[in-house]
């Protein structure tokens, strides 16, 4: 009997963490996650004033800019809606009044087109053209 009781225990414990999955019945692909933006360019130079600070997080179709203060371990999140708009294009939608994208990303309130440039594992390469013509390009790490 005891081995019965045990047997119903651990199918009973692989059901639930089989369905505690956060990724929303189904896998949103390579950019599921978080990743640490390494370096930002504005034009083809590297922005010096960029620390390093900055991350970026995708999950279902919620979409994170994320800024550590380490020294101080608090951090500020900005949300918005995401979607692919073809295999290699994304459209990040900061629409939501609470939320504004980070300035030092170029991106705008409202809709915004990323490219996605390259994803291989853990790299991932962005770019991002801004209202004013400023071709951003963000280098990313999986988190």
């Amino acid at each position: 009997m005891n081995a019965y009781k045990l047997n119903i225990y651990i199918v009973s414990a692989l059901l639930v963490l089989l369905s505690a999955c956060t990724r929303n019945d189904g896998d949103i692909g390579e950019l599921y996650g978080l990743w640490r933006v390494v370096s930002i360019e504005d034009n083809g130079e590297e922005l010096e004033s960029y620390d390093g600070t900055l991350y970026f997080a995708f999950q279902s179709n919620v979409y994170c800019q994320r800024v550590v203060d380490e020294s101080l371990h608090v951090y500020t999140d900005n949300f918005a809606s995401w979607h692919y708009q073809s295999d290699d294009e994304i459209i990040v939608d900061f629409s939501d009044n609470r939320y504004a994208p980070f300035t030092i990303t170029g991106m705008q309130k409202g809709q915004n087109l990323v490219r996605i440039e390259k994803c291989k594992g853990k790299d991932l390469e962005m770019s991002y053209v801004a209202a004013d013509g400023t071709y951003y390009i963000y280098k990313l790490k999986k988190w």
